[in-house]
């Protein structure tokens, strides 16, 4: 016969919105770890006790964010809806909490743009038996147990609705109260990019997916000229072939051209190549970098939308005569 405590335990854990919480919580220690940790190693976390307070203050933050709309939706849903997307969550958040620990990948437009630009053969180069591991552990093992789990709502919509406000009005009181108590540090840490909430799964990749079909379907058929005047000055005896070579999302410190101790461009170096130092690019992915080296606007007035609607420096060399022809190696 099983006891009244067993019986409320059994409830609590069928319980849609109890089962919310907990995945929201699982995702926040296993795939939003970075997030936490950027805010422990950032100036304005301060030493000792100030600094943990800080760290537990912004990983409560991230777990806000996800956990206050799942439980909303867990109230509203149907049981075997939420279990699906409880699900789903889950597999998505595995992976890309192993690149976000592992990696440092932050999934902003930029990275969900190469996300879908990425084909099978670079895709087979990710995969290896830690990130198997990790999803099996992470993703796959817990998405079993709630697909095991038979979850049910206890009451029904109209009365569980009220239950649902409280305990979302509650939650997000509780995260307005640690802003307050925290926000000159929190202001402080956004602003100079200390932290960021592109490295909150699975919000990353929903805000980042808007922000890339939002782009894509505002970009103008029409894209605004430039360099209108652009002509060849004067006429070469021979015709010259001028071949750039950009590796947009390489690390300047790592090219020997630049002073690396070791030989990391020696077909460069061969070729008596000309190096271009002190060049940067707007990201760290090659749908942003490279829109940006060849746009002209310079990292601080770049934007993916600004660039698709006006011509690049491909269109201004062209209309002055010159012939380019494009090749990568993706």
């Amino acid at each position: 016969m099983q006891s009244r405590g067993g019986r409320a335990t059994s409830r609590w854990l069928a319980n849609p919105a109890f089962a919310a919480a907990l995945v929201a919580v699982w995702i926040s220690v296993t795939a939003n770890f970075p997030f936490a940790a950027a805010f422990y190693r950032s100036a304005e976390a301060g030493t000792g006790a100030a600094q943990i307070a800080f760290t537990l203050t912004g990983w409560a933050l991230g777990l806000a964010t996800l956990a206050l709309p799942l439980v909303v939706l867990a109230g509203a849903l149907p049981a075997r809806a939420v279990k699906v997307l409880l699900i789903v969550l889950l597999l998505t958040c595995a992976p890309l909490g192993y690149f976000a620990n592992f990696y440092g990948t932050q999934i902003n437009r930029a990275m969900f743009e190469s996300m879908l630009a990425t084909h099978r053969g670079e895709a087979m180069e990710l995969l290896g038996w830690r990130l198997v591991l990790w999803v099996v552990l992470i993703g796959l093992v817990p998405a079993w147990c709630l697909a095991r789990s038979p979850l049910r709502h206890a009451l029904p919509w109209l009365k569980r609705l009220p239950r649902t406000a409280l305990a979302c009005g509650a939650g997000a009181a509780l995260a307005a109260g640690l802003v307050l108590v925290e926000f000159k540090s929190l202001a402080s840490a956004l602003r100079n990019r200390s932290v960021s909430f592109y490295s909150v799964a699975p919000l990353n990749v929903v805000v980042s997916g808007i922000s890339y079909w939002r782009i894509t379907h505002e970009t103008h058929a029409v894209r605004a000229a430039r360099g209108t005047d652009a002509n060849t000055k004067y006429a070469l005896p021979k015709q010259r072939l001028v071949v750039l070579v950009l590796g947009e999302t390489a690390r300047a410190q790592n090219y020997s051209l630049e002073g690396y101790h070791r030989e990391t461009n020696p077909r460069m170096r061969a070729m008596n190549a000309i190096y271009l130092p002190g060049a940067t690019a707007c990201g760290t992915a090659t749908a942003e970098s490279v829109p940006c080296i060849f746009s002209g606007l310079g990292r601080g007035k770049y934007g993916a939308a600004l660039a698709k609607n006006q011509e690049t420096l491909v269109d201004v060399v062209r209309r002055a005569g010159t012939k380019v022809i494009w090749l990568d190696n993706d």
